[in-house]
């Protein structure tokens, strides 16, 4: 009998769970800039409402792209650490166009407690740029 009790527990627990749906998931996709430049090498870091990290690498043009992002408030980082100071993990060193296009950004950005970056997203598809200034 209390097997079945935990089991019927157990049960509803997990179709509650199911049910509760939680946060619309959603995609965000823009551009990156840093005063006039576009941004060519780095990353976007996306915290969704559920706490959890989205990543996407900034591409030549400066366009990065979240899927499945919990929606809601969502905070934002912005990393572009010197492609020479990264471990390749290849013997010809990093990559020349990365080292190129790369320029330095304040470390504030990268982390989402001292960026300043925020958004908060309810359409499934967002268009959002991020435009980054100089900061201290």
């Amino acid at each position: 009998m209390k097997k079945s009790l935990i089991g019927v527990a157990l049960l509803l627990l997990v179709l509650t769970l199911v049910g509760c749906g939680g946060p619309p998931r959603v995609n965000v996709r823009g551009k990156v800039t840093y005063g006039a430049k576009t941004m060519k090498y780095g990353e976007v870091v996306f915290f969704g409402s559920d706490g959890v990290p989205k990543t996407s690498k900034i591409d030549k043009d400066g366009n990065y792209e979240i899927t499945d992002l919990a929606g809601g408030e969502v905070k934002i980082a912005v990393r572009s650490v010197n492609p020479k100071e990264v471990p390749s993990g290849d013997r010809k060193g990093p990559n020349p166009e990365d080292v190129k296009n790369w320029f330095y950004i304040s470390p504030a950005y990268a982390d989402v407690n001292t960026s300043g970056l925020t958004l908060t997203v309810t359409a499934k598809d967002t268009e959002h740029n991020i435009q980054l200034t100089a900061k201290k």
